[in-house]
């Protein structure tokens, strides 16, 4: 999104951008994989669209992206017992047509041979999700924003934020920084850097992720 900023920026009259980050690393809160899914489907409509348009920049992306495919196959299995054969229905009846399918108890106990069989009832498959090569997307992200003339700073956190003069001053470790127009991309943080900019916050905060690889 910020090298896309960038980029963008000069229809705008922008001529220069800055990214500061509060980490010492660009990726600190990143994981090393994610799961690209066309049709997940226990999240939003907009979810699925802003995924499925995602779709053909991460197979297909521009020359120099990246020197590794972004993707690589994967798949999704849901299993459930007996008392949820409710939302195994359900999840069919969502899914786009032909991303996903059911499967027989005896291919899901090959595919996951650590389920349960007393437990397991229904499983299904999705075929289309993929792995998503995290590190590369950000790596070309970052590669893309310094070639169009951006600076990152990092261990930048931001202090203190005014604005005066129709400018933005941030007020980091690594020094103070002015801007025309300032862009909150602190994600779950969002609120707390709206806060210190006197601007209103949303209802966003940052939880804790655990993962079961």
């Amino acid at each position: 999104v910020r090298a896309d900023l960038l980029r963008s920026s000069r229809q705008f009259l922008f001529t220069q951008a800055l990214v500061v980050k509060a980490d010492g690393a660009l990726v600190a809160r990143t994981s090393a994989v994610y799961k690209w899914d066309p049709a997940p489907h226990e999240t939003p409509d907009i979810v699925r669209r802003l995924t499925q348009a995602s779709g053909d920049f991460l197979a297909n992306p521009p020359e120099g992206f990246a020197q590794a495919p972004l993707l690589a196959p994967r798949g999704t299995m849901f299993v459930a017992a007996r008392a949820h054969a409710a939302e195994m229905d359900q999840a069919l009846a969502d899914a786009l047509p032909g991303t996903v399918r059911e499967i027989s108890r005896a291919e899901a106990m090959t595919r996951c041979p650590v389920l349960n069989p007393d437990w397991l009832d229904r499983a299904l498959l999705n075929d289309e999700a993929q792995d998503m090569d995290v590190a590369a997307i950000h790596q070309g992200y970052l590669r893309g924003f310094k070639a169009s003339g951006g600076t990152l700073v990092c261990d930048a956190q931001a202090t203190r934020l005014d604005r005066a003069d129709g400018a933005w001053r941030i007020d980091t470790p690594a020094g103070p920084f002015e801007a025309v127009t300032l862009v909150n991309a602190a994600g779950a943080w969002a609120d707390e850097v709206a806060a210190s900019a006197g601007v209103a916050t949303v209802g966003v905060s940052p939880k804790r992720r655990t993962a079961f690889v």
